[in-house]
Parts: C-alpha cells; structure tokens; sequence
C-alpha cells in the first residue's frame, strides 16, 4: 500500500510551491479590444451565458438525481427474491404429510423370522432359533433346545405350584441348587410387576468347570402351574443371547 502523504501534492511534506516562470515556454496571447460599439452587449453575453451554465447545472442534476433513483431502486429488484427462503428439503411440502413409519413391512408381517413356536411339559410355549433342534431336558418338567455349535440352550417346562410365593419358591432354588454353587453370583431376583399373572426374574452367573456360565430365567405362575423359560450360554458369548432371550420372553406361554 502506498503512504498517503499529509501536505501539498506537488511536492515532498512542507515544500513550497515552485515559483512561477519568469519566460513563458511559448508566446503570450493578447485578446483583441472590442470595438466601443459593443460593450454594452457585453451584460447580455455575460447574462446568456451564466443562462446556459445554470441551465447545464440543472440538467446534470437533474440525471444524476434521476440516476440515483435508478440505483437505489435497483437492490430493491434484485435482492427482493433473496428474501425468500425456501423449505428446507427434509421438510413436508404440506400439512397433511405423515412421515413414514419406522418399521419395516417385512417386520410387521414376520416378526419371529428365524424363530418357530415349540411347546413343552404342562402346555408351556415359547420362540426358539429354527435350527436348535428340541430334547428332553434333565428332569421331566422341561424340555432343552441347544444351538447347533452347542454352546448355547434355552430350557422350557411347567409343573405343579408350591405352597409358597412364586418368589420364594425361586429364592428357595437359588440356595438349594448344587450345580450353581461354585462362583455363584446374583445379578437380579425380583418380581415382575408389568405382567398380569405372578412372576419373578432370575439372573446369575457361575462356574462350571473353570467356565463362567451366564443364565436368565422367567419364570411365572398361572392356573397352579409353575412354568419357566430358562437361557444360558459362556459369559463370553452372553451378547449373542440377547435377541435370543427378548423373544424368549416376549413368546412365553401361557399367561
């Protein structure tokens, strides 16, 4: 950028202007003297041409003034259709639109794809992996279905109620059972209070042969029938019973 400099424009800051020519570079021009006949028109061409000058004055302000119209009248045309702001794309373009819900066709009509019904002692039912295949479980009162790799089982069954609360019944397994003793631990041992017969969670790991097991049961009460759906794999592989066990849950019966 180029330093403005404060003073006269002819020079460096504070010099004087230079002086005049004392010899003109060319001849010095002498207007002819008017004849005495004519001065007193001289007023009139003075008057005329003052005339002119203020009618140019005028005419120049006049265009510009309408220039200026012009110019201030032009970002009214053309930032006028900027004020607009068009609807964002992810809106609806009218009221009466209704986005699409959220599950899929295929879901809706086939929610268990994958699963198959089976049913077990004392007319209990539940959704397992079409693939485990179904056996008699250790006791007569449930039957056992285990993943192809088996690794993994779901246990089913039903038998007679106790005189106790289904509760207590449960809590009375909890300590009475021999093969969860060793590195038993309770997650959870609660009632479940969102279904409109008697039931109880019962959640626990423990160790069988150095293996930490991971087990979920639901079990609940209905007609003097105590019945249970019953899951367990390796801790490791607990992630992949989750989906499992939630149809489990959700496909038991009767209740």
């Amino acid at each position: 950028m180029v330093q403005r400099q404060e003073g006269p424009l002819w020079g460096a800051p504070g010099a004087a202007p230079p002086p005049p020519e004392t010899t003109p570079p060319f001849p010095t021009y002498t207007p002819p003297t008017p004849p005495a006949p004519r001065r007193r028109l001289m007023p009139l061409y003075v008057a005329a041409a003052a005339v002119c000058v203020l009618g140019g004055v005028l005419a120049v302000a006049i265009v510009r003034y309408t220039g200026d119209m012009t110019t201030t009248a032009a970002p009214t045309t053309t930032v006028e259709p900027n004020v607009v702001v068009p609807e964002p794309l992810t809106e609806p373009s009218s009221p009466e639109w209704t986005a699409p819900a959220t599950t899929t066709t295929t879901v809706a009509e086939d929610p268990l794809a994958g699963y198959r019904t089976v049913t077990g002692p004392a007319g209990v039912s539940v959704a397992i992996p079409t693939d485990w295949p179904v056996k008699p479980g250790a006791v007569p009162s449930n039957y056992q279905a285990d993943s192809p790799a088996a690794d993994r089982l779901i246990r089913f069954g039903g038998s007679e109620s106790t005189g106790m609360s289904l509760l207590d019944t449960v809590a009375t397994n909890e300590t009475d059972n021999p093969n969860i003793a060793d590195g038993y631990q309770r997650i959870q041992l609660a009632p479940v209070t969102t279904l409109p017969v008697e039931a109880v969670d019962w959640e626990f790991t423990f160790v069988k042969e150095g293996v930490t097991k991971h087990s979920y049961g639901r079990y609940w009460r209905r007609d003097g029938i105590d019945y249970v759906v019953y899951a367990s794999t390796t801790e490791d592989l607990w992630y992949s019973m989750t989906e499992i066990v939630d149809v489990m849950v959700h496909t038991a019966g009767p209740i």
